[in-house]
Formats: structure tokens, C-alpha cells, sequence
């Protein structure tokens, strides 16, 4: 969450929309880092019975990666609608 200091530029309900996005970014970055460790194993494992065990949490974990990146994108994409004049009209407190 980087470059907070430019969101007190915006109204209070501005704000909150913007910090509510921003988590859920970040979430969305943990998930990837959740997924990227979960291949690097199934590199490292020999053992069949843990490598399946293994590719089946990269599996869910691929699933709640595409469930986030989906949830974020839709209320970024609704962000934009709702605010799409915002870059001619700057609001400020």
C-alpha cells in the first residue's frame, strides 16, 4: 500500500473506496505469493503422496487466486464507472 499520502487529496467517501481497493490488492498479492510458493514445491517434493497433496493446495490455492483477482477487478472496473470524471474534476476535503 504504497503512495498512501495522495489519498488525503480525495473527499472521505472517495478515501474509503480507494483504501477498501488497495487491501484488497494487497490480498490479492498474497494470494500470488501463496500460489508461487506452492509451485516452487511441487519442484522440490519427490515423495509421490506429498507432491499430490501439494498440487491439490496449488490447485485451491489457483482457485482463490482467480476468485480475488476477479472480485478485485469488478469493484475496480466499478470504481472507474462510478468516478470516470473524476480526472476532470479533482475533489478535494
Amino acid at each position: 500500500m504504497q503512495n498512501l499520502h495522495y489519498v488525503d487529496m480525495f473527499d472521505k467517501t472517495l478515501q474509503y473506496e480507494i483504501l477498501k481497493i488497495l487491501k484488497k490488492i494487497d490480498r490479492l498479492n498474497q494470494q500470488i505469493d501463496i500460489a508461487k510458493a506452492y509451485d516452487m514445491k511441487t519442484f522440490e517434493v519427490e515423495d509421490p503422496s506429498n507432491h499430490r497433496r501439494i498440487c491439490a493446495n496449488l490447485d485451491i490455492s489457483l482457485q482463490n487466486l482467480g476468485r480475488w483477482e476477479e472480485s478485485t477487478v469488478r469493484d475496480i472496473i466499478a470504481f472507474i464507472a462510478k468516478y470516470e470524471k473524476i480526472d476532470q474534476v479533482v475533489r478535494f476535503n
